[in-house]
């Protein structure tokens, strides 16, 4: 019967990290965010180099999430099958069992991945192309424009 318990105990543990690594990734797509599993170095810096290595970054995100999504729906049906045949086992204490699992769960704390602002303005002055500047990073670079 222990195992049984250890084997729920992990598939629920990785469910939540799935759900957290899946809530992780659509935020990096949102925020057109790079995370560094998905970078790839490509020599070349021309325009049609740039374009295509966005849209591998782009690919392999959401590569990424579909993965999650399919490894989630397996542990979800591991803790159903477990959840079933521990039903079948318990008959009518099961209720009780499970009512004490659902609220130590309830207590335990979640990870999730929180975005914050780049830049926040603390100033009464407002800012308009600087504070979207800003919001680009330190090491933005400004490209300079042809002049006619």
């Amino acid at each position: 019967m222990g195992m049984n318990h250890l084997k729920i105990k992990q598939a629920g543990q990785g469910s939540i990290r799935k759900f957290a690594n899946i809530y992780f990734n659509r935020q990096c797509l949102q925020k057109h965010m790079i995370p560094k599993y998905a970078r790839v170095k490509v020599p070349n810096t021309s325009s049609a180099t740039k374009f295509t290595q966005h849209k591998v970054y782009n690919l392999r995100i959401k590569y990424e999430i579909k993965y999650l999504h399919m490894k989630k729906r397996q542990l979800n049906r591991q803790i159903y099958h477990f959840h079933v045949s521990l039903a079948n086992t318990w008959g009518n204490t099961w209720h009780y069992i499970q009512q004490t699992i659902e609220e130590k769960l309830k207590k335990t704390p979640k990870d999730i991945h929180t975005f914050y602002p780049r830049v926040v303005n603390n100033t009464s002055i407002t800012f308009t192309t600087e504070f979207k500047l800003l919001e680009k990073g330190f090491k933005y670079n400004l490209h300079s424009q042809k002049k006619n």
